[in-house]
């Protein structure tokens, strides 16, 4: 009874700490039809920033969290990996090596810092960061690249005397131990404002304005709400395909810290 009352504490503790304001859908948008990858939770912090916290996958329990600050700039970044199905371990006898792991990263103004715990090994790593930055986790092909480039997009407008360039850094494996994590710096993303648009997003239309530049040509326009949300990663010759946020729920009224001051390149010439 003691334990369980502890943890009902806890829980409230947790919980007025933070309100939640929105819920949606992570899914792939495709030509037949949308599928729902996972699904996120937006917290807004009694310290006034927020964290998107993001659960599902098909095989592995993945939970994923975007921290960003009262304005929101990205400030870290984590995900868990939870212990795999036994019908995966049976198919993947070497898998269970890996899992449970977990990552936590914490963006400081000149430093990256990030921790690790992979089958009962704690692992440090850090690495010297030019800001803008973000952190990217590596091969974790379950990452959400809508909350990951909504960072990204809020960074580049705040940054206005800056040329639209992110720097990124990347989890990779250590050269020397296996069981260590270590840090490396990526290719930055460079987003250019285009202008605005009507399009469907979030199940209705809506001004969104539009950013190119991220990811290949299958990725490479995003389609950003007046919240500051990346709605749509898609393409420009297939508009309509790509990943998005669907199924958006506000549970209460918020009011976004987004305020973009970029004004729209003009085009290229052809």
């Amino acid at each position: 009874m003691v334990v369980a009352l502890q943890v009902a504490l806890i829980q409230t503790a947790l919980t007025q700490d933070r309100t939640l304001i929105a819920e949606g859908d992570y899914a792939a948008k495709r030509t037949d039809g949308d599928k729902v990858l996972a699904h996120w939770k937006l917290w807004q912090l009694s310290t006034g920033g927020y964290e998107a916290v993001e659960s599902g996958a098909k095989y592995v329990t993945i939970t994923q969290t975007f921290r960003f600050d009262a304005r929101f700039m990205p400030v870290g970044y984590s995900f868990q990996l939870g212990p795999l199905p036994k019908a995966v371990t049976d198919q993947y006898p070497k898998a269970p090596t890996l899992y449970p792991m977990g990552v936590s990263c914490e963006y400081q103004p000149h430093e990256l810092r990030c921790e690790s715990d992979s089958n009962g090994h704690h692992s440090v790593a850090s690495i010297p960061a030019e800001t803008p930055y973000v952190f990217i986790p590596g091969e974790l092909y379950s990452l959400d690249f809508t909350w990951f480039l909504t960072g990204v997009v809020h960074l580049v407008e705040r940054n206005d005397s800056g040329d639209g360039v992110v720097n990124v850094y990347a989890m990779t494996d250590s050269d020397t131990n296996h069981n260590e994590i270590a840090l490396k710096a990526d290719a930055p993303i460079h987003l250019v404002f285009t202008g605005e648009e009507n399009a469907f997003v979030m199940g209705k239309i809506q001004e969104v304005r539009k950013y190119e530049g991220w990811g290949g040509s299958e990725l490479s326009v995003l389609r950003v709400t007046a919240q500051g949300l990346v709605a749509l990663i898609s393409g420009k010759s297939s508009p309509t395909v790509g990943f998005a946020m669907s199924n958006y729920t506000e549970q209460v009224p918020w009011e976004s810290p987004f305020h973009p001051v970029r004004h729209a390149a003009p085009p290229s010439p052809k």
